[in-house]
């Protein structure tokens, strides 16, 4: 039927086979690069495809920032799991969807070592969310394979729209 030969298209175009993780994954979040809020659905595929201790290379322009629906996300960062839960007991995040985005990128943070090349967003500003900064594509791969010497890379395309199999 219809329905499945477009399943079977969809796939064939965004579903991604991992034979085996990486040291290092490289993703761009395009095109959901607008501003952190969006670019981190890269992160998700790219989380599953680094081993535990790797390296993510992180390429997104950000041109408007952070989020600017949800400010606690610049405000507060990528704040360790049980930092958040203890501020949505006291009352101090009031914004559950901003909290829930938090604590899943901090989930990726606390696996792989995230290194951020952004326009958007400053080196003060990535260090403060809980990313490592480089200026560019190179120097970000560079620091990545100075630390895992003999590790596998991986280039992930287009982050944000791949699905893992």
């Amino acid at each position: 039927n219809g329905f499945r030969e477009a399943v079977k298209t969809v796939d064939s175009i965004y579903k991604f086979k991992l034979e085996e993780k990486a040291d290092v994954v490289v993703v761009d979040s395009h095109p959901a690069d607008l501003d952190m809020w969006q670019a981190v659905k890269a992160l998700f595929p790219a989380a599953l495809a680094v081993k535990r201790g790797g390296i993510i290379v992180f390429l997104t322009p950000c041109p408007e920032g952070v989020s600017r629906e949800h400010p606690e996300v610049e405000k507060l960062g990528y704040q360790p799991i049980p930092v958040v839960k203890k501020m949505v007991e006291d009352g101090s995040i009031d914004d559950l969807i901003a909290a829930a985005h938090i604590v899943m990128v901090r989930e990726v943070l606390d696996r792989a070592k995230c290194i951020i090349v952004s326009d958007g967003l400053s080196g003060s500003l990535a260090y403060k969310l809980g990313f490592d900064y480089a200026d560019d594509l190179q120097e970000a791969v560079d620091e990545a394979l100075k630390e895992k010497t003999d590790g596998k890379l991986l280039i992930m395309r287009m982050g944000a729209e791949l699905a893992l199999s």
